[in-house]
């Protein structure tokens, strides 16, 4: 019988074809280097674009899931590091850990830093190309502001808020603001009012006042001086890599409002440069938006919401969205609702073509990932066992073990973890 064999050696080159369809094929060669595939072997090489363009992938957004440590920040760096080498490329890198210098250096980036009281503003209401200012923005903002879902009143009255502000700061070639948009709904006009149906003015004017009282305390408080005013920002756009460096603001409210601005002036920057290669009739540089320590904003309310928002409008600008997580937990943290919960998650992995997922240090945390990615035991103790330097890649229905590979010189530029090591010891980046 076939038990009573004797057993017999063979190397692991020959063994491989007793399991011809253990290893998946690789998406090719178009795109950056990552690694090596640990179940066949071959270079694993992603790019997002070419994974949907390919039928693989159902969007180019990405999401990176992994406890804390284990390598998320810097495989986000060796992206952005080795995509320098295309000229087609272009990366905007939310920084608020203040670790991403090195990189902007390397790759010829410019870097922007706002605080509390600086010098520096980012507003929110800038109008994009077409001359309107994005509803779902400040939906997100006013969202954070109140720490609750906005009423069907507080939504229609600030959608027409804003469109008010809008065009009579339009009409006087400047750009509107919040503080405009906060006088306008702490005193609403039988205008703004009259655009309200179903409630009387009364009642209008009182909810209204709410979210207007709401907004103020967010502009005179965490974000004072930040986005209270026009835009006095000055970077080109068209660097190869631009970074928002939130490394001083503190308060999570503050720092999720400023993420959500930060993506929205990306996308409006995208749109404008679009436009202009349209006219010269040459490619339009995809661009890539990095959200690292997403985790932290992700429990204010209205925040994850704007996410899922822009991950939608991804196809329609030629971006991709990148959002970094501990656990997927996070994602839905904001969301007091179960059943919302549960649809704001089904609407990002929507639109997220690949996942990145990291080390998971809890069983639960992994049993969270692995059940959502339709996946069974061996992946989630595979999640609990991952080194280091190895991730599982999905992308559409398929699977990678990925080994992670990092150069001497990308070490250098990547590496923030020195202070933590003892003399003549060494660690894999994180």
């Amino acid at each position: 019988m076939w038990g009573e064999q004797e057993a017999w050696r063979v190397s692991t080159a020959h063994l491989q074809a007793t399991y011809p369809a253990r290893a998946s094929a690789t998406l090719g060669t178009h795109g950056i280097y990552i690694g090596r595939d640990l179940s066949g072997g071959a270079a694993f090489v992603h790019d997002p674009w070419a994974a949907y363009n390919a039928g693989v992938a159902m969007g180019a957004n990405m999401m990176i899931l992994g406890a804390l440590g284990q390598g998320k920040s810097g495989l986000i760096k060796r992206r952005a590091l080795r995509q320098r080498l295309r000229r087609d490329r272009r990366v905007g890198i939310t920084d608020v850990k203040d670790e991403y210098g090195p990189l902007m250096e390397a790759v010829d980036g410019e870097s922007l830093a706002l605080y509390r009281g600086g010098p520096t503003r980012l507003n929110p209401m800038r109008p994009g190309p077409d001359g309107t200012v994005a509803d779902e923005l400040m939906r997100g903002v006013a969202g954070a502001a109140t720490g609750r879902a906005l009423t069907p009143a507080e939504r229609a009255g600030l959608d027409a808020a804003v469109e008010l502000v809008t065009a009579a700061a339009v009409g006087e070639n400047r750009e509107p603001t919040v503080p405009e948009l906060v006088k306008l709904l702490l005193a609403p006009t039988a205008g703004l009012t009259d655009r309200v149906v179903g409630e009387s003015d009364a009642e209008v004017r009182k909810e209204l006042r709410e979210l207007g009282l709401a907004l103020k305390q967010l502009v005179d408080g965490p974000m004072s001086g930040m986005f209270d005013g026009p835009t006095t920002a000055a970077l080109n756009w068209n660097a190869p890599a631009v970074r928002l460096d939130l490394s001083q603001v503190r308060e999570n409210l503050a720092l999720g409002v400023l993420m959500v601005a930060w993506m929205a002036f990306l996308r409006q920057a995208h749109e404008t440069r679009a436009e202009e290669c349209e006219r010269l009739g040459i490619p339009v540089p995809k661009t890539e938006r990095d959200n690292d320590e997403a985790w932290r904003p992700a429990a204010i309310p209205g925040i994850a919401e704007t996410w899922v928002s822009e991950y939608k409008l991804s196809r329609s600008t030629g971006t991709a969205n990148l959002l970094a997580f501990h656990k997927l937990s996070d994602i839905s943290a904001g969301v007091a609702d179960g059943t919302a919960a549960a649809k704001l998650l089904d609407g990002l992995f929507e639109d997220t073509g690949t996942i990145v997922m990291f080390k998971h240090k809890t069983p639960e945390a992994a049993h969270e990932t692995a059940s959502r990615l339709g996946h069974g035991s061996t992946v989630e103790q595979t999640l609990m066992s991952l080194r280091q330097d190895q991730a599982l890649w999905q992308i559409g229905p398929r699977l990678w073990h990925v080994h992670h590979e990092t150069t001497a010189y990308e070490r250098s530029v990547t590496y923030t973890d020195a202070a933590m090591q003892e003399h003549g010891t060494t660690r894999s980046p994180a």
